[in-house]
C-alpha cells in the first residue's frame, strides 16, 4: 500500500509520540548533535526532517505529551509536573516538541498539555488509568485535532 503512496498529496501528518520516553526516562532534550535520536527531541527533529522530505507538500502536527498521573508511596498524588523518570518532566516534552515544530515552516504543535485542559483537578474525569483517555478524552483530542487543522486550511484560505 504506502508503496504506490503518492506522497506529494498527503495533506496532512500527525506524529504523535505519547507517554513512553517520559516514563522510560529518555532524556528530552538534546545535547551537541539536534539530531541525537537518543533523546526526544533529536528523535521528533528526526523524524520531521525525514517526513519532510518524504512529504515535501504537507502540513506535519506534532501531537505533544498529554497529562498524567500516578499514586506514589503511601498513596501520595504524583504527576508529570512534580515526577520524572529521569529524562524530565512532562512540560519539559512538550517544550521539546515545541522547539522543533518553531524550526519548521510546515510543522504546528499540538499542545495537548495546555490545550485539552486535563490536570490534576480533572484527571480521574478523562483518563481511566491515569495515563491512558477515556472515550470523552478522546473525543476532546479528536475536536482538537480538527480545530488546528480547519484553523490552518483557513489560513491557507487568507
Amino acid at each position: 500500500m504506502l508503496v504506490n503512496m503518492e506522497y506529494d498529496k498527503i495533506d496532512y501528518i500527525v506524529i504523535s509520540y505519547g507517554l513512553n520516553d517520559y516514563m522510560t526516562g529518555i532524556p528530552a532534550y538534546c545535547g551537541e548533535d539536534p539530531f541525537d535520536e537518543a533523546t526526544y527531541e533529536g528523535a521528533m527533529r528526526s523524524s520531521v526532517d525525514r517526513i519532510t522530505g518524504l512529504c515535501p507538500n504537507s502540513t506535519i502536527i506534532i501531537s505533544s505529551i498529554t497529562y498524567c498521573a500516578y499514586t506514589g508511596e503511601e498513596d501520595s498524588e504524583l504527576d508529570g509536573y512534580s515526577f520524572s523518570w529521569g529524562g524530565g518532566y512532562i512540560d519539559d516534552y512538550r517544550d521539546a516538541a515545541r522547539k522543533v515544530a518553531s524550526e519548521y515552516d510546515n510543522v504546528i504543535l499540538m499542545d495537548n498539555l495546555e490545550m485539552l485542559g486535563i490536570d490534576s483537578t480533572n484527571h480521574e474525569q478523562y483518563l481511566w488509568d491515569k495515563i491512558h483517555f477515556d472515550l470523552e478524552a478522546q473525543g476532546l483530542y479528536g475536536d482538537y485535532l480538527v480545530s488546528i487543522i480547519r484553523e490552518n486550511e483557513s489560513n491557507k484560505d487568507e
